[in-house]
């Protein structure tokens, strides 16, 4: 009888681990953050940003960033798709040019942006979830 409730016990605690290795963390909504970085053309800069992640599906993700530039407050927007791991690992993919790699926790995202070429780029993104 111990061994039946034991081994129960044990299948149990097993079946629950392997659901929740398979949960993703839900991104859908929007985001709005703060970016500090190094541009070649203008240097040290500071700007604010918007994600809207607009669909999910397991750990892939899409949607729309809006750079609101600060110099003469016109925005960037541009499509993007990523992904997410059970984890929180993050990886995105502009349609323009860069990418972006982090992780998500609870309601704050990090990302690290990176635009290689002859006037490489990289900056670093904190994001809060809008509620």
């Amino acid at each position: 009888m111990k061994r039946t409730i034991a081994f129960a016990f044990v299948l149990a605690l097993l079946l629950v681990s392997a659901a929740a290795a398979d949960t993703y963390p839900q991104l859908v909504g929007e985001w709005e953050g703060k970016t500090t970085g190094y541009n070649p053309d203008k240097g040290f800069v500071e700007n604010t940003l918007d994600l809207e992640i607009q669909g999910q599906k397991d750990g892939a993700f899409y949607g729309v960033k809006t750079l609101k530039l600060i110099v003469n407050g016109k925005g960037l927007v541009e499509n993007f798709c990523g992904t997410v791991t059970p984890d929180g690992k993050v990886l995105v993919s502009e349609v323009l040019d860069g990418y972006m790699s982090g992780f998500v926790k609870g309601d704050t995202m990090t990302l690290q942006y990176v635009e290689a070429g002859p006037k490489a780029k990289a900056f670093i993104h904190v994001f809060t979830r809008k509620k």
